[in-house]
């Protein structure tokens, strides 16, 4: 492995650490909303509209985040 091999390994792995630092950073409200807003916000709905704002909010998250406490 060459020395600019080398360097370019270490820049890569120092920009993901830093990617890293800064994501978890961010505000809570800045990475989507809390189950509690969601569920706030669907409080009252019937439930035609409540299943509408789901699967639309689904549509837009286009992904499924599982969390583990």
């Amino acid at each position: 492995m060459s020395l600019i091999d080398s360097q370019k390994k270490i820049s890569s792995c120092i920009a993901w650490c830093v990617a890293i630092v800064v994501i978890s950073l961010l505000p809570r409200a800045a990475r989507g909303a809390s189950v509690e807003q969601v569920l706030a916000s669907l409080k009252g709905l019937p439930a035609a509209e409540t299943q509408r704002v789901l699967e639309k909010g689904a549509r837009k998250e286009g992904k499924v985040a599982c969390q583990l406490i």
